[in-house]
């Protein structure tokens, strides 16, 4: 996480750490350690990441602002739609590990999507999505006639939707976490080993099994 200094204040305010944090390599390096680490420690190291982590998120902000008005003074904007999109979250340890593209929890995998024009008419929809939903809402959105595509238009699904994902639980491990959302109910498998407890902030319902070879290939083949 390196955003520009003037981004970067907040960390005047914490005690120094001896890793550098614009260093991918020594930032995933922590990984390894990050169990045998004092939790005070621990605690140091995650305040100068949420600090470095927010500080993008804020530069990005300004840099869309800044386009936002380009465009807008160009007349760019008078009839177009912007879409905005996020295509995954990331994990700060919440359940062992730090970035994202290794579990299948919230934090990794819950984004945002939002849509803009001039003359919008206001409305949220919260529902189960995934991002193969966004080309069916937008040809649906301009009339264009598809056949074949896996996502559905933005608002129409229904709520009992299940919802499925893979991702290499523990790479090292090498371990393959598989999940599927169906309205409030989550399931999450592994292969091979044992199954981690999982939680979900809304509710915590979970329907745990193991997966047999031809699941986990069908995953890893994905």
């Amino acid at each position: 996480y390196d955003p520009p200094e003037e981004y970067l204040k907040d960390l005047e305010d914490l005690p120094p750490i001896p890793y550098d944090l614009t260093d991918r390599d020594e930032q995933y390096e922590i990984w390894g350690i990050w169990d045998d680490l004092p939790e005070d420690e621990k605690e140091a190291i995650l305040a100068h990441m949420f600090v470095r982590y927010r500080g993008e998120i804020r530069y990005m902000d300004d840099q869309m602002s800044d386009w936002m008005d380009y465009y807008q003074k160009q007349g760019w904007l008078e009839d177009t739609l912007v879409v905005f999109w996020v295509d995954h979250g990331e994990q700060f340890w919440e359940h062992g590990y730090q970035s994202h593209a290794f579990e299948l929890f919230r934090e990794e995998n819950d984004g945002v999507m939002f849509f803009w024009s001039e003359n919008i008419v206001p409305a949220s929809f919260s529902g189960p999505t995934s991002h193969l939903d966004l080309l069916p809402t937008l040809l649906d959105l301009y009339h264009v006639e598809h056949e074949s595509l896996t996502g559905i238009d933005i608002g129409s699904a229904p709520e009992d939707r299940v919802l499925e994902g893979c991702a290499p639980t523990g790479r090292a491990a090498g371990r393959l976490d598989r999940q599927r959302h169906s309205g409030q109910h989550q399931e999450r498998r592994q292969h091979p080993g044992s199954i981690d407890q999982a939680q979900r902030a809304h509710p915590p319902r979970l329907l745990l099994g193991l997966l047999d070879k031809t699941q986990h290939l069908e995953c890893k083949n994905r």
